[in-house]
């Protein structure tokens, strides 16, 4: 989990993509909300393309790189960010073990 700067109380859940999701079985190796974003379509490789990810979304499409991070808002939309953007806005949140 990760914390905004600038709102300590927005917190969003973050996967940072190496290109690589899936084994060779078709497991997904990427947290449960990224494959829920496959299965939402928000999330797809275009596979005319050399298989670029694309993210769909609110308003429109974008190419995942890999190094980017795909992000979910607190309104549940899924989004992707370079990693500079990313590390700009965000920190990940300190656990305390007792």
């Amino acid at each position: 989990m990760y914390i905004d700067k600038r709102d300590r109380k927005r917190k969003v859940l973050a996967f940072q993509y190496d290109g690589d999701m899936q084994t060779n079985e078709g497991d997904m190796l990427a947290p449960e909300f990224v494959a829920q974003a496959f299965k939402d379509r928000a999330l797809f490789y275009d596979k005319i393309v050399k298989f670029n990810l694309w993210c769909v979304e609110k308003s429109s499409m974008r190419v995942v790189n890999v190094g980017d991070y795909i992000v979910q808002l607190p309104d549940g939309h899924i989004t992707a960010m370079s990693k500079n953007l990313f590390n700009s806005l965000y920190r990940k949140e300190k656990t305390t073990c007792y």
